[in-house]
């Protein structure tokens, strides 16, 4: 495998391995919540069906990663929740060629649908738990050296876009808050994609 080739190959499986994980330090995602009864719901002002979240991440090191990508997002009904934010991230890694640091911009936009707002109803289990569908279009400006380092400086960068489909299960901790699992898939994954399907995220939301 070239260099040039190696390098992207090294960086997309640290990268995707963040992500799919998401251990880093600091992160917090608040994209989804479990639904609310009706009559709950009914009381809500529309500022009380505002939420708010995203991302934010901080590795440093020998690889450095930034993620600040805040969200809001309203729950149009019980059961149906959207959002969107921007996306800004900072990656840099040290290699045997040297360090090679990329800034990648962007913003998303998503909606979660609660299937199963209590699976306990359905199947004894001793808890709550909810089971939410969750799909998400996220387009990044990269840079193309970030595809090929041997590339010369100022070769211009590209947008990729990402379809993100899934779902996953909520864990109520309070009124209006869960613990999430999501698992999702990358429906136009290329080989300039960052991501390695599947991708799992974990998180809170209220």
């Amino acid at each position: 495998m070239p260099v040039e080739k190696y390098w992207f190959f090294l960086m997309k499986t640290t990268y995707g391995m963040r992500l799919k994980f998401l251990l880093w330090f600091g992160t917090l995602a608040l994209l989804t919540g479990n639904s609310l009864p009706a009559q709950d719901f009914d009381q809500l002002s529309w500022k009380q069906k505002v939420f708010f979240g995203g991302n934010f991440s901080l590795m440093l090191g020998t690889e450095t990663y930034i993620d600040l990508s805040p969200v809001a997002g309203y729950r149009i009904t019980r059961r149906l929740s959207a959002g969107a934010g921007p996306i800004y991230q900072f990656y840099s890694i040290k290699t045997f060629g040297g360090r090679y640091s990329f800034h990648i911009y962007g913003g998303r936009a998503f909606a979660s649908y609660t299937v199963i707002n209590d699976l306990n109803r359905l199947i004894p289990l001793g808890f709550s738990t909810s089971i939410f569908a969750y799909t998400e279009d996220e387009a990044l400006n990269m840079e193309r050296k970030l595809l090929d380092v041997m590339l010369p400086e100022g070769s211009g960068r590209f947008w990729l876009n990402n379809m993100l489909v899934g779902g996953g299960i909520g864990q109520p901790v309070g009124k209006r808050s869960s613990f999430n699992i999501m698992i999702l898939w990358s429906l136009n994954e290329t080989a300039a994609s960052l991501y390695q399907n599947p991708l799992v995220r974990f998180g809170f939301s209220f």
